[in-house]
């Protein structure tokens, strides 16, 4: 990308720096609409900067897509942003929301992207998702969603949901989730970790962090959720 994208220079040179300070400003001010729709946008162009690249290199899939144009009809629905998605170098979306919104979106998300199984082995929250599996959503917002995707299983594994957690701590030897001696993990401090948060043995612990670390896990009180979507791989 940085021999052959114009983009990513442009992106580097004027693009980063503002967009940090107005994430800081959002940031300060608890704005969760400016937060989601720079997190979008900056998504956005970290793919585009991927297809200009030369060969054009390709991280999301249709169902990755699909996530995004079912996450922009919700928020027409809403009538505000809800729901801000961001994808990093790979086809999972992380999509964002407040409190308020938590059970709907869980819902939404869940009538397109059901579970190929049971609810317990598609989430590391398997109460929420039952529970979303049970509302009635609003038929406008579905038939929004209908003209984008049809109901199909198997293009998402899982559905991580996560929450705010505190602020960065520094943890002790006695807490180390690694072997400071090798390198290598603690098969049962992982395993006890991921009970914690309560996610299944299959999950993956990477996904069960507070999702606005890099932000600042507190600069949103209301922030509930964010939903990550393992989207399954396709040849």
């Amino acid at each position: 990308s940085v021999a052959t994208s114009p983009l990513l220079s442009f992106r580097a040179t004027s693009v980063v720096e503002p967009r940090l300070k107005e994430m800081e400003q959002a940031y300060l001010k608890k704005d969760f609409e400016t937060f989601g729709k720079l997190t979008m946008q900056d998504s956005n162009q970290f793919h585009a900067t991927c297809l200009d690249t030369y060969p054009p290199i390709f991280y999301m899939t249709d169902a990755s897509r699909q996530a995004v144009r079912l996450c922009h009809a919700f928020n027409a629905h809403k009538g505000r942003i809800a729901a801000a998605y961001t994808f990093d170098a790979g086809p999972n979306a992380v999509i964002y929301c407040l409190e308020k919104d938590r059970d709907e979106l869980l819902a939404y998300m869940l009538h397109f992207f059901p579970p190929a199984t049971s609810v317990d082995s598609y989430t590391n929250k398997p109460d929420l998702l039952t529970k979303a599996a049970g509302m009635t959503i609003d038929p406008k917002l579905l038939a929004a969603g209908s003209e984008l995707r049809a109901p199909a299983k198997g293009d998402c594994k899982m559905i991580y949901c996560t929450s705010v957690g505190g602020d960065a701590k520094s943890l002790g030897p006695a807490e180390s989730l690694i072997n400071l001696e090798t390198g290598l993990p603690l098969e049962n401090k992982v395993q006890k970790w991921q009970q914690t948060l309560g996610g299944a043995s299959s999950g993956c612990p990477v996904h069960n962090v507070p999702p606005l670390a890099v932000a600042g896990a507190a600069a949103f009180a209301a922030v509930a959720l964010s939903v990550v979507m393992s989207m399954a791989k396709r040849a």
